[in-house]
């Protein structure tokens, strides 16, 4: 799961930076509501979010929870 939040972030990212920047963990934290010391640890693998957390961020990315979680690879 956290490589594809990692990727989600970085597709978030295009558009709205420089070409080959990201937007930050913080700016992505701050968004959704959600602490940025989590957001690090769930790209990092380090802590899976709640059920309510995978929610938020699946609507945030525009994603389906399945797919944040691996189960399918339709976004």
């Amino acid at each position: 799961m956290h490589i594809r939040l990692q990727k989600e972030r970085e597709r978030y990212s295009v558009g709205r930076v420089p070409r080959g920047r990201t937007v930050s963990r913080t700016v992505v934290a701050e968004l959704m509501g959600i602490p940025p010391r989590c957001i690090s640890q769930y790209e990092r693998g380090d802590r899976k979010p709640s059920v309510d957390t995978l929610a938020k961020i699946a609507v945030f990315y525009g994603v389906s929870a399945d797919y944040l979680l691996g189960i399918t690879d339709e976004r």
